[in-house]
């Protein structure tokens, strides 16, 4: 499997999931350039991807973002609901994808901040294992 595969699949599973309306892939604060963009939204970042012999570990951030109500009196209720919509995003990937697992527990860092507009989210940072049956290509 590869990083595009990896991420069009969590594109499309975000976009599935109940509340989700946007996608953001590769630049959190593209958000910034859109006028009307639609709450909530989820960015798929990449961090840092190691390759072994025989596996790839994916780094990828997920992260969950919505809009704060003036008072922000929503905002752990948007953190709430950003780790379950994550949380669902990352089961039915791993459901999905008999050759991928999860490398280590998820972790969730709950956040406020300014984008387009004052939001609340949070964000996890997973690494998805993948078997590869690419070999190893010498040049000479």
């Amino acid at each position: 499997m590869t990083l595009k595969t990896i991420i069009d699949k969590l594109r499309a599973i975000a976009l599935r999931t109940p509340n989700v309306r946007s996608v953001i892939v590769n630049d959190i604060y593209r958000e910034n350039a859109f006028k009307d963009v639609e709450y909530s939204v989820v960015a798929i970042l990449q961090d840092e991807h190691i390759s072994g012999e025989n596996t790839v570990n994916y780094g990828i951030t997920l992260v969950y973002i919505d809009r704060l109500l003036r008072d922000a009196v929503n905002e752990v209720d948007i953190q709430s609901e950003g780790m379950l919509a994550l949380t669902n995003i990352i089961n039915t990937f791993i459901g999905e994808n008999e050759d991928a697992m999860l490398g280590g527990e998820v972790a969730f860092t709950a956040f406020n901040q300014r984008f387009a507009d004052d939001c609340a989210g949070v964000y996890a940072r997973i690494g998805l294992v993948v078997e590869t049956n690419l070999g190893i290509c010498y040049l000479r």
